[in-house]
């Protein structure tokens, strides 16, 4: 038995069934067929655009928008009486620029093909479902997986904590652990996208997070649940003038597709049972409590744009700005 059999996510074979999303062998035609030229082709006209638009727009039943939204919905609601099971493969500790975290992966019930991750600073807590082992893992196996207390690194930072250490995370203020629930965002976390302020987000989380101690969990989520592709083709309908809500719907989407289930179990095998949530989403709060409360959120920390606080390190976005617009008038985010 080797370290890399232990566990190997299979790849994700789901993709939409909306109008844009081609079958594998219409794709495969397509590529294989020559190109049509663009290169000497003019720009298309605001009428065009217009035009498009308009054309895209027609198209959508209204009915079948609803039965998007009903059924994501239905599975926010069934995870938030019944959180999947999740298990951590591995941990391990990592020196930052904000200092020593120690890394967790996960993998889900819920979307077995995807892994998901959670970093801790200022603790090394040990994950319940790390604890036991694999079949036919060797001890010594067990522990190069991240079954140790402490660190292996004699040099490493000291994990000692101070008389406010609280579920093995020390909290600087022996208040509950700070943390931030992030869903991945390609665009806004490795790009420096300014059309959302994902990555802003996650920068400020590290930041705080590091300096008072907690956890940050990076969920694959990508485009609020709709993978990065289908993300790409919303941006191209935000550039003829939709915003992002209808945008996934124009796509066969609802208007967020996340679940935060996920989450609660992360925390829970963490063993953490009361939390300070990073956060300007209600749903996020209402959703990682669940209706057995097994994690209770016991304040919300407000995550205000940089340039609303006349930041310099801010983003000064006009395409920003109306997302915040729709996060706020149409999602019910709170950033008033």
């Amino acid at each position: 038995m080797t370290l890399s059999g232990i566990y190997e996510p299979s790849p994700s074979t789901s993709d939409s069934d909306s109008l844009f999303s081609p079958s594998a062998s219409s794709l495969s035609s397509s590529i294989s067929s020559t190109p049509r030229p663009l290169e000497d082709e003019p720009a298309l006209s605001a009428a065009a655009r217009q035009q498009l638009l308009e054309r895209l727009l027609a198209q959508m039943d209204p009915a079948a928008v609803k039965q998007v939204e009903d059924a994501a919905a239905a599975v926010r609601q069934q995870q938030f009486d019944h959180p999947p099971t999740v298990r951590c493969l591995e941990r391990a500790r990592v020196s930052t620029e904000h200092g020593e975290a120690f890394l967790y992966r996960y993998v889900s019930s819920a979307d077995p093909g995807k892994e998901h991750l959670a970093w801790v600073y200022r603790g090394a807590p040990l994950a319940h479902s790390l604890a036991t082992r694999l079949a036919g893992e060797s001890e010594d196996q067990h522990k190069v997986r991240g079954y140790y207390p402490g660190t292996l690194l004699d040099s490493a930072t000291s994990q000692q904590h101070s008389p406010h250490a609280r579920d093995g995370i020390d909290t600087t203020d022996g208040g509950a652990a700070l943390v931030r629930i992030h869903s991945e965002c390609f665009t806004g976390d490795i790009m420096g996208s300014t059309r959302c302020d994902c990555g802003e987000q996650l920068k400020e989380a590290k930041r705080i997070i590091s300096q008072r101690g907690g956890v940050i969990l990076y969920l694959r989520q990508e485009g609020r649940g709709i993978g990065l592709g289908e993300k790409m083709k919303a941006y191209n309908l935000q550039d003829l003038g939709v915003d992002t809500v209808v945008a996934n719907q124009l796509l066969g989407h609802a208007s967020d597709a996340r679940t935060f289930g996920l989450a609660t179990a992360i925390l829970e095998d963490l063993g953490l049972s009361e939390i300070r949530l990073l956060t300007n989403n209600p749903d996020k709060i209402s959703s990682v409590e669940g209706s057995k409360r097994v994690v209770r959120v016991t304040e919300r920390v407000a995550m205000i744009p940089l340039a609303w606080q006349n930041k310099p390190e801010g983003i000064y976005s006009k395409e920003l700005d109306r997302y915040l617009h729709t996060k706020r008038t149409r999602m019910g985010h709170l950033l008033d």
